[in-house]
């Protein structure tokens, strides 16, 4: 069965474009609240690199969230679309599985972040997807705020949370949120605090931004995932699927050479479909 709750900070969202400044003066700012999380999550996370997600890697999401017996989230709110209330491509993205509801999260501000009524629907989940879209929406808009802290508590209880593009790169502590060569930082979801995440990797040629971003934060991890891949984690292991490749890049393996281009030459180990680490690997 599919069912999508417009939940009552969307169902205002048209209201709120008009009355904004109004609204923004009579409500409160709400506290960033700390999030306490597992030193590993029993759950696992899907972090895709954008473009076509291959049909295997969505099979697999599907799978760990339950199948028919599972409750998918969608929260499209990295996607400027998503403001404009039209949440159909998301919808359309998973009406091809039989899950047993789907529900749709989005909030226009911060403050939406807070509505009770997101935290029960995340409660119910099994499965969570983040689309793309600009990952500083994402950040700007639920971190440190009960919808993150749900997320978290999804992933310490068994279920799966999945994103691509942006909805991979929020799961960084040290988010990369913009900068074509130099990297400018925005808070993540610490889903995985060791890692500095980015994605459309070989096709943008990211390599030197994440080196960049390693300059900025020598103690983290670079994974930079190509389009059509993905990397399903869990606290075990960290298994690499679809058509592309994942670089892993780690300070102390990094070489100076003439070129950042030089993906070899600058100390970069590229995964492919079926390469497995230890989940530690990623976590230290």
């Amino acid at each position: 069965m599919l069912r999508i709750a417009f939940l009552r900070t969307c169902s205002l969202m048209l209201l709120g474009f008009i009355l904004k400044d109004v609204a923004t003066a009579q409500v409160p700012v709400q506290p960033i609240l700390t999030v306490q999380q597992p030193e590993m999550f029993r759950g696992t996370l899907l972090l895709c690199g954008g473009g076509v997600i291959p049909l295997p890697i969505r099979e697999e999401f599907y799978k760990l969230g339950k199948g028919t017996e599972g409750t998918l989230v969608l929260i499209p709110t990295a996607s400027p679309r998503s403001d404009a209330g039209d949440f159909s491509m998301w919808i359309d993205f998973w009406s091809s599985f039989r899950w047993k509801s789907v529900d749709v999260i989005h909030v226009a501000d911060r403050q939406g972040a807070f509505d009770s009524s997101l935290v029960e629907t995340i409660r119910k989940a099994t499965a969570v997807w983040l689309s793309g879209g600009e990952q500083q929406r994402l950040s700007e808009r639920y971190v440190g705020t009960p919808v993150e802290k749900e997320l978290h508590a999804l992933l310490e209880r068994g279920g799966i949370v999945g994103g691509t593009s942006a909805g991979a790169a929020i799961a960084s502590s040290n988010m990369i949120a913009s900068g074509a060569i130099e990297p400018q930082f925005a808070a993540g979801f610490q889903f995985l605090p060791s890692l500095i995440i980015d994605q459309h990797f070989t096709q943008k040629n990211r390599h030197g931004r994440l080196l960049k971003a390693l300059e900025a934060y020598p103690n983290r991890i670079g994974l930079g995932i190509d389009e059509s891949t993905g990397v399903f984690v869990n606290k075990d292991e960290s298994r690499v699927v679809g058509d592309g490749g994942v670089f892993l890049l780690k300070k102390d393996s990094i070489q100076k050479g003439p070129s950042v281009k030089d993906i070899q030459g600058n100390g970069y180990q590229r995964l492919q479909a079926g390469d497995i680490l230890k989940t530690s690997e990623l976590t230290h």
